[in-house]
């Protein structure tokens, strides 16, 4: 059996993707913590900018594929802490490349659409980025050194990663939680996404994997999106009473970084290859049986 090692394993995207190839892979996975909520896997603690542990690790375990999932994606903490950013975001992906001894070996690497600018959104991946935060800025400096060291990668851009997520919060699990309890909620109306479901994810990477492409590729939902109008989707879907979503623009909330407006991401490139997603409404559904 082939082997996957995923970094970052006890985030959102590490953890399903770790609980989806389980089976279809050996699955190896570390993180900074000194526990895996997924029991099921070889588990390691490490952090992926302490460059003697990670080489130790990826040359003891000899993967066939690694899936990087490990980052430091607070954009407000990014700003205020750039070292740390710049170590977890750039340095550690220099770590995993530096470390890969084999041509065999597929690097993916998740990355985001905040490397955009969002000035016109429906960003393919031939559009220039142009990043307006530190954030951005260290994701972009990863996807650049993996061009310049790697020939078997694939570049995987994501927006708004979303599921119901038990042990972190993310945007649907904050909406859903502050609207079940009758908790009113502020939403921004100018900042516009695609994003992304967690099964999307994992179904398009694996397409991706069995495809045996090299490259960049957007994985997200195709519908564009406000943080408001999602919010109201979640709210009319799940019966939540919708009138306690309240509108602001960004410029509204004490953000430290800058956000980019329109990040919205085609996925056409994928699309063609064959791979569709699921709709939002499909999501939810999906959504819907693991909170029943």
């Amino acid at each position: 059996m082939k082997k996957i090692f995923i970094t970052g394993v006890n985030g959102q995207a590490g953890f399903y993707l770790s609980k989806y190839f389980s089976g279809k892979y050996d699955i190896f996975g570390c993180s900074k913590d000194d526990f895996s909520y997924n029991k099921n896997i070889k588990y390691f603690q490490c952090d992926i900018s302490d460059v003697k542990k990670i080489s130790k690790l990826i040359n003891g375990i000899k993967p066939d594929i690694i899936i990087n999932t490990a980052a430091l994606s607070n954009v407000d903490e990014c700003e205020r802490n750039k070292s740390l950013a710049y170590n977890v975001n750039y340095l550690g992906i220099q770590n995993i490349v530096n470390s890969i001894e084999h041509d065999e070996v597929l690097l993916i690497q998740l990355s985001t659409d905040y490397i955009f600018d969002g000035r016109k959104g429906e960003y393919s991946e031939e559009d220039i980025p142009n990043p307006v935060n530190y954030y951005g800025e260290t994701k972009l400096m990863a996807e650049e050194y993996i061009h310049s060291q790697m020939d078997s990668f694939l570049i995987v851009r994501l927006s708004v990663l979303y599921s119901h997520f038990i042990y972190k919060e993310n945007f649907f699990d904050w909406v859903y939680s502050q609207l079940n309890n009758e908790k009113a909620i502020k939403v921004v109306i100018d900042l516009i996404n695609t994003p992304t479901y967690v099964y999307n994810l994992f179904k398009g990477l694996e397409f991706l994997i069995e495809k045996k492409v090299n490259g960049v590729y957007h994985i997200s939902n195709q519908e564009k999106v406000s943080r408001y109008d999602f919010a109201i989707k979640i709210a009319n879907f799940f019966g939540f009473n919708a009138d306690l979503i309240k509108k602001v623009l960004s410029s509204e909330i004490n953000f430290t970084a800058k956000r980019p407006l329109n990040t919205t991401l085609s996925i056409e490139k994928i699309k063609k290859l064959g791979y569709v997603p699921l709709n939002l409404e499909e999501t939810f559904n999906d959504i819907k049986k693991y909170l029943e």
